[in-house]
């Protein structure tokens, strides 16, 4: 029978906690365990966990120093005793017994990956789908490389899928640290370069809770400039795990890479000046060398020419796209 074990990093969120621990809690799958990792809270997000452990014994509360989104998760995967991991932000909630739903018929020939669909809620409605797929994606078993050079499918969050603990721990897979945002789209990326069965279900399992000025939507020059790290990580990686990479799973992480410089020139639109430009400039260039190449991936691929004929006429045209200039 299938265990998940749920991963809550909780920093804060007490006004919202109980409405995302009681969604996971109501859900009628059998073998089932939370982990809330509270984060360093100084609101009384903390008490509530331990309230929560006393209170329904699937429920285990581990205590730590301020670290991070990043690091919480990677605790969460490493006391995670399921089958199957499920990352939940603690003030966004799932639906009443989507788990079930996702995982019937799967206990045999366990897939890597199972994805639900993922909402935006206002007011309690389902609004705005978030990754959407299709009918045809449904019916199909897919590779990482197939989702990405057939499908054109990555993701920049981790929620509202279904990871194989055994797939995890195989391939080494955690969460990069010490990065200020971005961690997620790594993650992800680097799931999609070993995933070898993902598939695809129509089970509404997903609601966002998206607060005004949160975090997500609040962009400065000094965290455009840290986004620099997320180059430097997945060159790393690269570099560190040369031997296991083939040249898709290659093509997947420069494609990540594209996508990371791609972002830093769009939130860098938000916050314009041309001594902040020449100063962004350098920072890229001191990380990014070289062309990037991603083989038969065929998303932006046009943009990825542009890039590796020239930084400046890359960011240039994004920042005319995103009307910096206009008068």
């Amino acid at each position: 029978m299938n265990s998940i074990s749920i991963v809550i990093p909780v920093y804060n969120v007490a006004e919202h906690l109980v409405r995302c621990v009681d969604s996971v809690l109501a859900q009628d799958c059998v073998n089932l365990e939370v982990l809330l990792i509270n984060d360093g809270s100084t609101d009384n997000s903390g008490e509530l966990c331990d309230y929560f452990s006393k209170k329904d014994l699937r429920v285990k509360v581990f205590h730590q120093l301020n670290s991070g989104v990043s690091a919480a998760r990677n605790k969460g995967m490493k006391e995670a005793s399921g089958d199957w991991i499920c990352f939940v932000d603690a003030d966004d909630w799932i639906e009443p017994d989507s788990l079930s739903k996702l995982l019937m018929w799967e206990s045999i020939n366990r897939p890597d990956l199972i994805i639900g669909r993922a909402y935006v809620n206002h007011n309690g409605t389902p609004k705005v789908e978030r990754y959407p797929f299709t009918k045809e994606d449904i019916k199909g078993r897919f590779s990482g490389l197939q989702l990405v050079t057939e499908r054109q499918y990555l993701r920049g969050s981790v929620w509202g899928v279904l990871y194989s603990r055994d797939f995890l721990i195989k391939n080494k897979i955690e969460f990069p640290l010490n990065l200020r945002n971005g961690e997620d789209s790594i993650f992800f990326a680097i799931c999609m370069v070993f995933a070898k069965t993902i598939l695809f279900k129509e089970v509404l399992f997903y609601n966002i809770y998206e607060r005004i000025g949160s975090a997500s939507r609040s962009w400065s020059f000094e965290r455009i400039l840290g986004m620099v790290d997320n180059l430097q990580y997945i060159n790393n990686y690269m570099i560190n795990r040369a031997s296991e990479l083939t040249d898709d799973g290659r093509s997947i992480l420069n494609y990540s890479k594209y996508g990371v410089i791609s972002n830093m020139w769009n939130k860098f639109s938000q916050v314009f000046s041309f001594r902040r430009y020449f100063i962004l400039r350098k920072r890229i260039r001191e990380v990014h060398t070289g062309e990037i190449s991603i083989g038969n991936i065929k998303i932006n691929r046009a943009k990825v020419r542009i890039l590796n004929f020239s930084l400046d006429f890359f960011a240039f045209m994004i920042l005319i796209k995103n009307k910096v200039f206009s008068t």
